[in-house]
């Protein structure tokens, strides 16, 4: 638990937070703080958050605890401290499902929400909590575009779906982008891994490019529910996958060349 002078320090806007009510701990995220008088006439700190769940509240400074992200993390060749990559169960069995429908793709699906729209969001998601960093979120945004484009056309397709995307996307950037939706990014996450070397960056923007992977981890992580059930709308029951024993994909495992 913190002192309020620690506390001032550490637990800033935009700091990821552990937050305990009620006996639950949940993830999230601090978008506020204020002062706040109480009835001995002294005042307090109190702090406006967002939960994983995307509920909105008000919790005293007891109810916090910083988020601890060395499980979350792990060096490269470089030795710099890399964003250790697990998709939730539910991510995971989504891939899953996408990779025993391919013996059946002709074209991609239509998606409800394209990786464009879920940049987009994410952009949105760090300028209300960055107001005062519009340009650098730009240019995050930018980095991660390229990055999934590029990732699109060397590593993350499947063999069935290469052939409608060299005849009727490439070199169609926003097309690309409007095509693929959740999985593909699902994808690009866990290859990231191996492609980071192939970027020749240089040590800071490589810990930069960390920084903004494991910011776009948690934004994925705070908006779960709402990009499944885009997924969900859009799939017809009875076309569902079948439940085989298919291993999940983990960022160490994912090969689709």
């Amino acid at each position: 638990m913190f002192n309020e002078k620690t506390a001032k320090t550490i637990l800033t806007e935009g700091k990821k937070v552990l937050i305990t009510t009620n006996a639950q701990k949940e993830i999230g995220i601090i978008l506020e703080k204020k002062e706040k008088a109480t009835e001995s006439a002294n005042t307090i700190t109190i702090y406006k958050v967002k939960t994983a769940a995307g509920l909105i509240k008000w919790v005293s400074l007891a109810a916090l605890e910083t988020l601890d992200t060395s499980i979350m993390s792990e060096e490269t060749d470089l030795e710099i401290v890399w964003p250790k990559i697990t998709l939730s169960s539910a991510f995971q069995e989504l891939l899953v499902q996408e990779k025993e429908t391919m013996p059946l793709y002709k074209e991609p699906p239509a998606v409800n929400l394209s990786a464009d729209e879920i940049f987009t969001m994410f952009y949105n998601s760090e300028v209300y909590i960055k107001q005062q960093s519009v340009e650098e979120i730009k240019e995050i945004l930018k980095g991660f575009k390229e990055v999934f484009l590029y990732c699109v056309h060397t590593c993350i397709l499947y063999k069935e779906e290469r052939a409608f995307y060299e005849e009727y996307l490439y070199p169609k950037t926003t097309k690309i982008l409007q095509t693929y939706g959740l999985t593909h990014i699902l994808r690009m996450l866990l290859i990231m891994r191996r492609v980071q070397p192939t970027l020749n960056l240089s040590r800071e923007h490589m810990e930069y490019m960390g920084e903004c992977i494991r910011s776009f981890l948690f934004f994925l992580q705070m908006n779960e529910s709402s990009l499944l059930d885009s997924i969900k709308e859009n799939r017809d029951p009875q076309d569902a996958a079948p439940e085989n024993d298919v291993p999940c994909a983990t960022s160490s495992d994912t090969r689709h060349d």
